[in-house]
């Protein structure tokens, strides 16, 4: 889906995405681990998703509509309030 990467932004800078046309989140995510950095998932079917207001920097093209069709929304903005990890 493409939408389940949540990072420190220092760690996004460093390792960043690959320009590649797919798999740029398991791109990432390996090359995280290969420096050393864990991966921790608080639930396998759940998922928090950001999303630009300018959908045409997104590098999964979608429309709002097909990413909402099967989702529970329990908010906007930040994700505080309703994620937690322990």
């Amino acid at each position: 889906m493409g939408a389940t990467i949540m990072s420190p932004a220092d760690t996004m800078k460093h390792i960043k995405f690959s320009d590649l046309p797919k798999a740029v989140d398991t791109n990432y995510l390996r090359r995280v681990v290969a420096s050393g950095g864990e991966i921790y998932v608080g639930h396998p079917y759940e998922m928090c998703v950001y999303r630009s207001g300018d959908t045409s920097h997104h590098t999964w093209n979608v429309n709002d509509l097909s990413m909402l069709r099967n989702a529970e929304i329990v908010g906007f903005g930040t994700p505080e309030s309703t994620v937690h990890i322990s």
